[in-house]
């Protein structure tokens, strides 16, 4: 069980059928939890090239390993139709996904967990701010993490719990 999805499922609106994006899939168990607690999820677009660069996995594991694995979660059917594999770097996928896509293309929300460094945070604020009505964050304010608070320095978020935020 994943908390951080607990959290996302939560706070999302309901209601409505729901499209969105999880950048930073690693072995998929937020992803997948999210899924099984929203079925009005249609669509969620799964990002992370699994380069793990810095990144030391305590199995030992290799990006190809956890790539593998994500791959295998979700060939369930119930959530094989509903997921779609974008397998590039965060940033390059949110300009594909708006401007390739088409710049109509709004996602319902986008859960960021993907490299923790300020400069990478900034960067996924950056170019999925405008592509999400609700954005969050992961690992906010983890004293392991601390690129994730300094990358959002100045921005409004709302303190869900667990390390999880909300831009406003």
């Amino acid at each position: 069980m994943s908390r951080l999805a607990e959290i996302v499922a939560a706070d999302l609106p309901t209601g409505q059928p729901l499209t969105g994006v999880e950048v930073g899939v690693l072995r998929g168990a937020s992803a997948s939890t999210l899924l099984r607690l929203r079925p009005d999820i249609e669509r969620l677009y799964l990002v992370d090239d699994w380069s793990l660069e810095g990144l030391t996995l305590h199995d030992g594991a290799t990006g190809e390993d956890v790539r593998r694995q994500a791959h295998e979660r979700f060939l369930l059917p119930a959530y094989r139709e509903r997921v779609r594999w974008v397998e590039m770097h965060s940033f390059v996928a949110g300009l594909m996904l708006q401007f390739v896509g088409g710049l109509d293309l709004c996602f319902d929300f986008c859960v960021i967990d993907g490299c923790h460094d300020k400069l990478a945070v900034k960067s996924d604020y950056t170019v999925w701010r405008g592509a999400a009505s609700r954005l969050y964050f992961h690992d906010y304010g983890h004293p392991d993490f601390p690129g994730v608070k300094e990358g959002l320095e100045g921005v409004a978020v709302t303190v869900l719990g667990d390390y999880v935020v909300r831009v406003e």
